[in-house]
C-alpha cells in the first residue's frame, strides 16, 4: 500500500464538508506567513545586531585611555604610559598608539551654525579610524568632516568654514575663531558620527583654542586583552581609565540584547499559534474522511497503516507550508538587501539601513520543531477523532 499516494488523494480530493478546504488553505497560508516572517526577522535581528556592533568598533578604537579628574592627561601619566606601550609593542608589533585632543567647537557658515566634537590625533587619524583618508602627505594640517555635515552648510572639498571656541563664547562671551579649509569627508556609515565628529590636525584645532599641546587621552589599537589587563594593574594608582569600545557603548550593547530578547520570544509564539491552526486543520481532514479511513480499517488495513496515512496528509501539508514560507522569506530578503525598501531612522537606531542575514540552520532549527511538534499531535488527534474506527471491531 502506497502510504504516501493515498494521503495525497486524501488531501487533494474534493472534501464532504466545504469549510475543511478553506481551513486547509488558510491555515497553509497563515502558517507560510508565519515561517516567513520569523525567518525575515531573526535574519533582521541578527544582521542589525550584528551591523550596529561593527559600525560601533569602527568608530572607536580599541582602547581609549583618558584622566578619570581632569579635562586634561597629566603629561608624565602619558608618558609613563607611553613608555609601558612602546615596550609591549616590542612583543606585539601590531600595537599602535597616539595621543588625542578632543574639543567642542561650532561650525558657521552663510547657511546655518552647528556645534560638534574635534579630535585632533597626534597621528594619521586613518590608523584608528579607518574610514578617513590618510594624511601622510599633508599630516601638520587637515580638516576632514562628515559628507552630511556639507550637505547641513551647502559647501564642498576646498571649500572653508569658520570654527569658533564654543567654551569661551560660553565663558567668556569673547569670539575666538579662524577659517579653515575642508581637505576632505568621511563616511562613518553611522549618521549621528557623521553629524557631530570632525578631525582636525593639533596645528588647525590650536589657532582657535589658546591652551597648547594638551591632550585628552590616548588611543590604542592592536592590543590585546592580556595587554589591556597588564596596564590596566601596572597604572591602576594612577587616576586614570583604560575604557574599550564595548565599554564606552556599553548601554548601546544591552539595549541590543533587550531588544532581541522579546523578538525571540514573540517569534516562538507567533510560530506556535500558526502551528496549532495547521494541527487543527489536520484534525479537520481526519474529521472529513473518518469514515473512508472507517472503511480501510473495514478491509483489514492495520492501525498503524491508518496513522501512517494521517502522518503522510499532516506532513505533506507541511512540506508545502515550508516551501511556500522558505520561498517568501528569500525573496523578501534579496528584495530588501538589494533595495532597502525597509530604513530606519538613524537618531533612534543608529543605522540608517536594515538587511537580513538568514542561515541555514534557522531552517534547519524552525524545520525540525515544526515536523517534532506535528508528529506528537498525529497519536493525540487520533485519541480524540480516531478512537471510532482504530479500536478493533
Amino acid at each position: 500500500m502506497n502510504l504516501n499516494r493515498i494521503s495525497l488523494r486524501f488531501l487533494f480530493s474534493e472534501k464532504k464538508y466545504s469549510y475543511t478546504n478553506i481551513s486547509i488553505y488558510i491555515s497553509s497560508l497563515t502558517f507560510s506567513f508565519a515561517i516567513a516572517v520569523s525567518l525575515v526577522v531573526t535574519g533582521m535581528s541578527r544582521a542589525y545586531k550584528n551591523d550596529v556592533e561593527l559600525s560601533l568598533q569602527s568608530i572607536e578604537p580599541e582602547i581609549r585611555v583618558t584622566s578619570l579628574t581632569n579635562e586634561y592627561m597629566n603629561q608624565f601619566h602619558i608618558d609613563s604610559i607611553y613608555s609601558e606601550l612602546n615596550n609591549l609593542s616590542i612583543e606585539n608589533p601590531s600595537i599602535i598608539y597616539s595621543k588625542y585632543r578632543e574639543e567642542y567647537v561650532m561650525a558657521r557658515s552663510s547657511n546655518t551654525s552647528n556645534a560638534f566634537t574635534a579630535y585632533a590625533i597626534e597621528s594619521d587619524p586613518s590608523r584608528f579610524y579607518r574610514f578617513v583618508d590618510s594624511i601622510e602627505s599633508n599630516s601638520d594640517s587637515y580638516f576632514f568632516t562628515g559628507g552630511s555635515l556639507l550637505a547641513k552648510h551647502k559647501l564642498s572639498v576646498n571649500d572653508e568654514i569658520a570654527l569658533f571656541n564654543i567654551a569661551k563664547i560660553i565663558n567668556e562671551e569673547t569670539l575666538k575663531a579662524t577659517k579653515l579649509k575642508i581637505d576632505g569627508t568621511y563616511n562613518s556609515k553611522i549618521p549621528v558620527f557623521d553629524d557631530n565628529i570632525v578631525f582636525l590636525s593639533k596645528d588647525h584645532l590650536e589657532k582657535i583654542f589658546d591652551k597648547k599641546n594638551l591632550y585628552s587621552g590616548i588611543l590604542v589599537n592592536g592590543i590585546n586583552i592580556k595587554e589591556v589587563k597588564y596596564l590596566r594593574e601596572k597604572f591602576k594608582n594612577f587616576p586614570v581609565i583604560f575604557t574599550s569600545w564595548d565599554e564606552k557603548h556599553r548601554n548601546i550593547l544591552f539595549w541590543l540584547t533587550i531588544f532581541m530578547n522579546p523578538i525571540a520570544l514573540i517569534i516562538f509564539f507567533m510560530i506556535f499559534l500558526a502551528t496549532i491552526y495547521q494541527v487543527f486543520s489536520n484534525w479537520l481532514i481526519l474529521h472529513d474522511k473518518s469514515n473512508s479511513l472507517y472503511q480501510f480499517k473495514l478491509m483489514g488495513v492495520s492501525n498503524n497503516k491508518i496513522k501512517g496515512i494521517y502522518l503522510y496528509i499532516s506532513l505533506s501539508m507541511l512540506s508545502i507550508s515550508l516551501i511556500l514560507g522558505y520561498g517568501i522569506s528569500i525573496l523578501f530578503s534579496y528584495i530588501q538587501n538589494k533595495f532597502n525598501i525597509i530604513k530606519l531612522d538613524p537618531s533612534v537606531y543608529i543605522l540608517d539601513q536594515i538587511k537580513t542575514d538568514i542561515h541555514l540552520l534557522d531552517f534547519l532549527q524552525l524545520s525540525l520543531f515544526i515536523i517534532i511538534f506535528i508528529a506528537i499531535s498525529v497519536p493525540v488527534s487520533f485519541r480524540v477523532k480516531g478512537s471510532r474506527y482504530l479500536h478493533n471491531t
